[in-house]
């Protein structure tokens, strides 16, 4: 129901600034996109993205290039200051930074962020080292943990993880600020106990984590899984699905949101329609860039997850092939 009441607020802004009267933005021929860490999901979707559009750049006259950056925070800071033209971030994130809340508050909202396409699910992941002797959630306390570097998803979402059991990071033995790339090496070298991620799966990063570094999932627990959900409503209830990663046949109850493409009102329509119509034109072959995208639809890219308003050229483009 909540994330009913957030999507149709989402709607009702979208018409609401259709009706202001703005000059358009002329056409940009260069996407700028930010990723993330090369070992996470976001940067091989992000090239797969770039790659279509440049596939068809000579008749379309719109060039993409990706940049690995520091992840779904900074991508939405960028993209709101100009730096990069699109990014790759979450569905919450990018919903806090467009209303000025959570861990936007302190910036102020940001009107002019616009969603393109919702692309997949991130289930929250907690890894632990298999010699850490942690078969239970309560039992991360007191170990190493890595919180994940700033601007980063992982930050964000220790966070909300730790204020759910009412935890400091003074509880922990050890605290990392390894970014994706980093956390796995020092998991690998048996220097942190505990990892968290959301990535879309299956990812080849986790199937590391536990076939060669010794790593196991462990679960959330329903309660704690309800007292995030409740304190962050854009949030989505999600699993693990089993049998993708080595000793973990059942699915694993989690909560995560939606990996989304952004982008920025400055950004023209015609742009922003040309980037989308490429990716639904070649979904095909969008989907067989990576694992993460396996069901990705017309309708889920348009509809899922949409907690902002959609750019006008993409929203255009949906209208284009039906769907409204």
């Amino acid at each position: 129901m909540r994330r009913t009441i957030l999507q149709l607020t989402a709607a009702v802004a979208w018409m609401l600034a259709g009706t202001a009267v703005a000059v358009e933005p002329p056409m940009q021929k260069f996407v700028a996109l930010g990723t993330a860490s090369t070992s996470g999901v976001y940067h091989p979707v992000g090239q797969a993205i770039c790659r279509l559009v440049n596939k068809h750049r000579l008749t379309e006259l719109v060039r993409c290039l990706t940049y690995s950056t520091g992840g779904s925070e900074y991508n939405i800071q960028a993209v709101i200051s100009g730096e990069l033209n699109a990014g790759i971030t979450r569905t919450d994130l990018a919903y806090d930074a467009y209303n000025g809340t959570g861990e936007f508050a302190s910036r102020g909202p940001a009107p002019t962020l616009r969603m393109i396409a919702s692309l997949y699910d991130e289930p929250v992941t907690v890894l632990a080292k298999r010699k850490a002797n942690i078969t239970r959630f309560e039992e991360i306390r007191g170990k190493r943990i890595n919180i994940g570097n700033r601007g980063s998803s992982q930050r964000s979402i220790v966070r909300m993880i730790l204020e759910a059991v009412d935890a400091k990071t003074s509880d922990f033995a050890a605290i990392t600020e390894y970014s994706t790339d980093g956390m796995g090496d020092a998991f690998c070298k048996n220097e942190v106990d505990v990892i968290v991620q959301a990535l879309g799966m299956p990812a080849p990063f986790y199937k590391r984590m536990i076939e060669e570094c010794d790593g196991v999932i462990i679960a959330i627990p329903s309660a704690v899984i309800d007292r995030i959900l409740a304190s962050y409503p854009s949030l989505m209830r999600l699993s693990i699905p089993g049998g993708i990663y080595a000793g973990h046949p059942d699915a694993i109850p989690s909560f995560g949101f939606k990996t989304t493409l952004i982008t920025s009102s400055d950004m023209s329509e015609e742009t922003i329609y040309r980037l989308t119509r490429a990716l639904t034109s070649e979904l095909a072959e969008f989907k067989r860039q990576h694992p993460a995208l396996q069901r990705l639809g017309k309708e889920t890219m348009a509809r899922d997850g949409i907690l902002i308003p959609l750019h006008p050229g993409a929203a255009r483009q949906y209208r284009e092939i039906g769907i409204q």
